[in-house]
């Protein structure tokens, strides 16, 4: 499991002890009616600050997803926004503060008489407090400490980033990598990773030195690096490829050196969170972020579930088609024809059935704009994500066009660019050409010999 996914586990299981703890105080209310709960600022407190903890990941918080709330929050007099029942204290003890200790650590003895319902800070709520600080000391992508060679024969070095860690808050601008062994061998052998996609994640996750570090929160630019680090220093730097001759466009077999592939420049300087600042032509200040491989992997799944989509009109297209055609009344389709297409029009209809249908004209238009709002953090300060989500939706077009492009030209990156010279044999023989190099996960497959 990630850092992230237990971060996000302790996240949810925080949430359901507190709602535990919000049908505790209805039975008080209820048996209560007249009388307001003194907890219900405190209760409210906490809800906050899970809230902001999902909202700083990404998610929408799980108490703003249709689930009722379930205590009525009193008018108060503001409050310390230190925690009730923390190591922290509130200066004195009041209404507002029914938990504050004395400097000897004792209670006052008799309760105001305010006609307030008070109850003594149960373990559920003591739970909630101790999973937040746990929380906030696991968070990933906030507090490092400083990386520790492993006690282990296994032998790493220390890796430059094209990002040079501006993207991310520890602002790390080298990683440890282990070199691959023949664990890693094993991993690419495996076909299965392949179909899955999930190759360059093992890899990952299998030479990542520093423990601080959960691949997931990587962004492209940093693993592409990783990757051509470890395939050229287990495998050397000839990578073998098929090239097109730009003289008579035939193909050609040839090697190249992966040391050709640089980093391009980046000198950005992202903020304390890794986050980059845009201004609107209105004056909006707009902070973005740069998508990590968890989020690449959620995007590329939205993308494969809308061509999926896709193909699945197209085939009710088809099967309309079909069932029209014999209905037009070509002379040259027998009756022989028109059972064949209805037999096969009816096995189409159950499948065309079983697949989820859309409206193709608004499946690509919002790729690009759900993607825009993915990496956008907030607007003029405000970082609630549905409102977030309004902002970019309704930005004018060519302000949407000027935004999607900044980001675009400041993101850190690999130049792919190699020359190549034209094998003997070949039209234009001993002359060379620029060319993009593509690379996937097959880069520790493709071998010279």
């Amino acid at each position: 499991m990630t850092q992230r996914e237990q971060y996000l586990k302790m996240l949810k299981a925080s949430q359901e002890m507190l709602d535990n703890t919000k049908n505790e105080m209805e039975i008080v209310k209820k048996n209560n009616p007249k009388k307001d709960i003194a907890d219900s600022k405190h209760i409210s407190d906490i809800q906050d600050q899970i809230d902001m903890q999902f909202k700083n990941e990404g998610i929408e918080p799980i108490n703003k997803r249709g689930r009722k709330q379930q205590v009525k929050v009193i008018q108060q007099q503001p409050q310390s926004k230190q925690v009730p029942g923390a190591n922290n204290p509130p200066d004195k003890y009041t209404v507002d503060n029914p938990y504050y200790k004395f400097e000897n650590g004792t209670q006052p003895e008799t309760p105001l008489n305010d006609g307030v319902v008070r109850r003594q800070l149960p373990e559920s709520e003591q739970k909630i407090i101790d999973e937040l600080q746990k929380q906030a000391e696991i968070r990933p992508n906030r507090n490092y400490e400083p990386f520790k060679p492993p006690i282990t024969k296994r032998k790493y070095d220390i890796i430059p980033l094209p990002s040079n860690g501006q993207c991310y808050p520890h602002k790390i601008g080298k990683l440890p990598i282990y070199y691959l062994t023949a664990r890693e061998e094993d991993l690419i052998t495996s076909f299965n990773l392949y179909k899955g996609g999930l190759l360059v994640d093992a890899i990952l996750k299998s030479t990542m030195a520093d423990p601080n570090i959960d691949p997931d929160t990587l962004i492209q630019a940093d693993i592409d690096a990783i990757i051509l680090f470890l395939r050229a220093t287990a495998y050397g730097p000839e990578f073998p490829i098929v090239a097109r001759n730009p003289k008579n466009n035939e193909e050609f077999e040839t090697t190249i050196s992966l040391s050709q592939i640089k980093y391009k420049d980046f000198n950005n300087k992202g903020d304390e969170n890794g986050w980059f600042d845009y201004t609107t032509g209105d004056g909006d200040l707009i902070k973005w972020t740069m998508p990590n491989r968890a989020d690449d992997r959620m995007f590329e799944k939205m993308v494969s579930d809308i061509e999926k989509n896709i193909q699945s009109f197209k085939l009710s297209e088809m099967v309309d088609n079909l069932r029209l055609l014999g209905k037009v009344g070509f002379e040259e389709i027998t009756q022989s024809d028109l059972i064949f297409f209805d037999n096969t029009c009816n096995k189409l209809e159950v499948i065309k059935n079983r697949l989820s249908m859309g409206n193709p004209g608004t499946f690509y238009s919002d790729v690009l704009t759900t993607k825009m709002a993915m990496v956008t953090m907030s607007i003029n300060g405000e970082m609630d994500r549905q409102y977030v989500k309004e902002y970019i939706y309704n930005m004018r077009a060519g302000e949407a066009r000027k935004y999607r492009t900044h980001i675009d030209n400041n993101v850190p990156a690999l130049d792919y660019t190699v020359e190549i010279t034209i094998p003997e044999g070949q039209e234009g023989a001993g002359e060379t050409f620029k060319t993009q190099l593509t690379i996937d996960d097959t880069i520790f497959l493709n071998i010279s010999n």
